[in-house]
């Protein structure tokens, strides 16, 4: 007499990865992807000599990372529904894709890249083509007098989840690692002139304002990051005192 063989259970982390994998293969996530990859070293030609990812920090990896934060922070707030998944990843993808025109006050130029990929593909109603706009948007930021993310409509869990996918490295290990590569970054685009103790010591007491100033707006980031974010906080306050 055989035995029925239960298939294990699959758990989140192993839903998060399958999803963000399914997620990542769409038409329109490849298309943005290309878009980055290719516009960059066309805009940025001198950096593309200079850095394997031609912006060492807003490039492709760093829209596949929103993306997979994306999947984690949606997964875990219980958004499921399959379109709404797909609509978050577009403009997970697309929201600093405007880097290949303009370096500053990129997102609006990204929510136009968007549009224009959405309405061509005719796919999509315009509401959703408007809505993917609005979490574009919603990737904006102030950062005085504190920092301050512009989320357009905070009904929309969409827009609070890639608010929080887009500085998710506040409360991740990675923390330091990515903020070098801004760093490498605003010298290569010179917005930093010179690599020095104060051109350090500012950007590090930008980066502590920052973070210090900062809350998330879903539940999950709360849990699933705060924990290091105030690790990385404490971090970067001891390194300002100790370089007094």
């Amino acid at each position: 007499m055989s035995q029925e063989i239960t298939k294990p259970k699959e758990t989140l982390s192993e839903r998060i990865e399958r999803k963000f994998l399914e997620l990542k293969n769409l038409e329109g996530v490849q298309y943005a992807f290309n878009l980055i990859r290719k516009g960059l070293a066309i805009k940025y030609p001198e950096l593309s000599n200079k850095f394997p990812e031609v912006l060492p920090y807003h490039g492709e990896p760093h829209a596949e990372d929103v993306l997979h934060e994306a999947v984690l922070f949606a997964l875990s707030e219980n958004v499921t529904d399959p379109r709404e998944l797909e609509l978050l990843s577009l403009a997970a993808t697309f929201h600093d894709s405007g880097f290949i025109k303009e370096y500053d006050k990129n997102e609006p130029l990204g929510a136009s890249l968007a549009l224009e990929y959405m309405r061509q593909s005719l796919h999509y109603t315009e509401t959703e083509i408007q809505r993917v706009s609005d979490i574009i948007l919603s990737t904006e930021v102030e950062f005085d007098p504190d920092f301050r993310q512009m989320i357009r409509n905070r009904d929309d869990i969409l827009q609070r989840i890639i608010a929080d996918a887009d500085v998710s490295n506040f409360g991740r290990g990675d923390f330091d690692e990515k903020a070098e590569n801004v760093f490498q970054e605003l010298m290569g685009v010179g917005r930093i002139q010179f690599d020095t103790p104060e051109t350090r010591d500012f950007f590090n007491r930008f980066r502590e304002k920052m973070i210090r100033t900062h809350t998330w707006n879903t539940k999950s980031a709360h849990q699933l990051r705060d924990e290091q974010k105030k690790k990385n906080l404490q971090f970067l306050s001891d390194r300002i005192n100790k370089d007094q």
